[in-house]
């Protein structure tokens, strides 16, 4: 590894190409015998319950290391050499070693950056390369001192880490929460389109429907930083009444589905998540020319009807935008709050098939019974 004591690393601190390639070891990397080897023997030994959680464990390590070996050696083995070989005719790729736990041999003699260092070799001026030529090392090595005794003040080169250097490491150590889970109540606006219903509505006598309405409802989304996927289970719905002289029309529409979602930011707190889903979709309205006046029970039961009643169902497609943080962390009342909004389109899936007690009306129009729709959503972590 040092070549009888001749081999050296030199290396600049600040020199990001000492860093690569990628480091990855998997169970394969370790000297035999060694622990691992005998792993899935140990575990299928075990009773049925401990064999389930404890192969799930093993896999957990074990699959992620050697999933990122193979995609190392496919895109920085098998695609960059064929880009070596347009430039370099007749290079021909290598049989690739199925490992990336590369170690950096040699004694290791690191050159430290300071003050003076950063002064004349600034990260924000120069290209990636600032680092990494000749002239920073030289410099650096005319710090190191002619000799290593008790005279040389080797104290003066030794690495002290600086405040940066410790809230850094501490950043990167913070371990990231496996999943975390949210129950939350939505309030905000619907925006179904009634255009061609309320076409047909008119022209026989009836009520048109709003453009706009008050919805609410509930979900539970769960977020998985490692991954930075999501999952939104989401209800909301919107009801109204509306009167006009002796007409009369009723309406509620409402959506159940769990949409999948991709996290834009590895956090644990604060959340943008875009998200898309198949939902079900209910629809019924009651509709009327004229209410009903003072009147004997009996008589209003055995009279003509004078109301409609139609309803529609069907799956939808849901495809939106999921926006949340947590801003009360810091307190001791209320760190558990999350707060944000949900905004989407919902849109059937298919034709649109209207019934009136489960008998099916033909020829009925084109109508998306959910649309736009945006919210505002305030919850707590559980």
């Amino acid at each position: 590894m040092t070549q009888g004591g001749w081999g050296f690393n030199v290396v600049n601190a600040a020199d990001w190409v000492p860093e690569v390639p990628f480091s990855i070891q998997t169970m394969d990397d370790f000297n035999s015998p060694n622990p691992f080897e005998g792993a899935k023997d140990m575990i299928n030994k075990q009773g049925v319950i401990n064999r389930i959680a404890l192969k799930y464990a093993y896999n957990q390590l074990d699959k992620p290391t050697r999933k990122a070996q193979r995609n190392f050696q496919k895109y920085l083995g098998g695609m960059t050499s064929k880009m070596v070989s347009k430039n370099i005719p007749g290079f021909t790729p290598p049989n690739y070693y199925n490992s990336n736990h590369y170690v950096r041999t040699g004694t290791t003699i690191v050159l430290l950056p300071d003050e003076e260092y950063y002064k004349k070799f600034s990260s924000d001026t120069a290209g990636i390369f600032v680092h990494h030529l000749h002239i920073p090392y030289l410099f650096l090595l005319n710090k190191l001192p002619a000799t290593i005794d008790n005279s040389a003040k080797v104290a003066g080169v030794m690495y002290t880490p600086s405040k940066i250097d410790l809230d850094a490491a501490k950043a990167r150590t913070k371990p990231l929460v496996a999943k975390r889970m949210f129950l939350h109540a939505a309030f905000g606006f619907q925006f179904p389109n009634f255009d061609n219903l309320n076409q047909q509505l008119a022209s026989a006598g009836f009520m048109k429907f709003n453009k706009t309405y008050f919805s609410r409802g509930a979900g539970l989304f769960t977020v998985f930083p490692q991954i930075r996927l999501a999952t939104l289970l989401n209800y909301q719905t919107y009801t109204a009444t509306k009167n006009e002289g002796n007409a009369e029309n009723s309406l509620r529409g409402t959506t159940v589905g769990t949409s999948l979602g991709y996290s834009l930011l590895r956090s644990s707190t604060t959340f943008i998540i875009p998200f898309a889903s198949i939902s079900y979709s209910w629809f019924g309205a009651t509709i009327s020319k004229s209410t009903v006046g003072t009147e004997n029970f009996d008589s209003y039961l055995n009279s003509t009807a004078n109301q409609q009643h139609i309803n529609y169902n069907s799956f939808a497609s849901n495809i939106g935008l999921h926006v949340s943080f947590m801003p009360f962390l810091n307190s001791k009342i209320g760190k558990n709050t999350v707060m944000g909004f949900k905004a989407g389109y919902i849109s059937p899936i298919g034709n649109t098939t209207w019934k009136t007690n489960n008998a099916k009306l033909d020829n009925g129009p084109k109508t998306n019974t959910q649309g736009l729709y945006a919210n505002f959503i305030i919850g707590t972590a559980l």
